[in-house]
């Protein structure tokens, strides 16, 4: 009787010990809601172009894909507080990548500075000018970094999330929105305005949007996720992604590291 319960705990005990070794680490993937990039629909279910990217991933990692949604500025700093993490749908520039590890690109989008199509009165030929105007932008935004601009500037509105930004163009409380055409146009679609009464005021150069890491993440996190993306790259996972979200793209080009220069172009508006 002994021996039969003493075989019986020691075949728990080991089973334990397996369920415990197969288990899987959980990484924290912090990111804001940013529609089509990524978002939450109405069921609590996380959505979007990246959401799709990184599900196509999970299968080539040995790690759980945990996704952190907040808001941006807090999703920024933890994303560089703590190691082994990583951040979504980020933008490349330089100043960030002395703070990150660029894991890889997912789409490469056009920026400009939006105004009301009515402003007639506002007119910009050059980055100095925008100093003239009032201008809501995302707190820890890539905008801060590409126009020059510093946080405690008084024609700065910092806002939580660029839905906010969008609003306060279309009732006229600031002048300006810097934002990419993508996330610009779904922002004023989900909220019911009218795509006609907003122009660009401004072109700024392309950025591509990706994935980063702490600098201090363990090195064989980052090498299964550079990996993982090559793979999906390779097996046309990416490009069924890219057609899904943004039909008519050039993959060819969205598969490329971007390297459009951080200089403003002339106005193309």
């Amino acid at each position: 009787m002994i021996r039969s319960l003493f075989t019986f705990i020691t075949i728990v005990v080991i089973s334990l010990i397996s369920l415990v070794s197969e288990a899987k680490e959980k990484v924290t993937f912090y990111t804001e809601a940013y529609s089509p990039f990524q978002s939450q629909n109405q069921q609590g279910q996380l959505v979007g172009f990246s959401i799709d990217i990184l599900h196509a991933t999970q299968q080539y990692v040995n790690f759980d894909i945990d996704i952190q949604m907040m808001p941006w500025s807090r999703a920024y700093r933890n994303a560089q507080k703590h190691p082994n993490t990583f951040i979504f749908s980020i933008g490349k520039t330089d100043k960030r990548l002395t703070s990150f590890k660029w894991v890889s690109d997912f789409y490469t989008v056009q920026d400009a500075i939006y105004k009301q199509t009515a402003r007639t009165d506002i007119d910009i030929s050059n980055p100095d000018d925008i100093d003239r105007y009032n201008i809501a932008l995302s707190r820890n935004d890539v905008s801060l970094e590409r126009l020059n601009i510093e946080h405690d500037y008084a024609n700065v509105y910092l806002v939580t999330n660029q839905t906010t930004a969008v609003k306060m163009l279309q009732f006229g409380r600031v002048d300006l929105n810097y934002n990419n055409q993508i996330g610009f146009n779904e922002a004023v679609k989900n909220l019911g305005f009218n795509h006609a009464d907003f122009t660009p005021a401004f072109i700024v150069s392309k950025i591509s949007l990706g994935l980063a890491t702490h600098k201090d993440t363990r090195i064989e996190l980052f090498n299964q996720m550079q990996q993982a993306f090559d793979t999906i790259k390779e097996n046309g996972e990416f490009n069924h992604v890219v057609a899904k979200w943004f039909p008519g793209s050039d993959t060819k080009k969205v598969n490329l590291s971007a390297t459009a220069s951080m200089d403003i172009p002339p106005n193309l508006n």
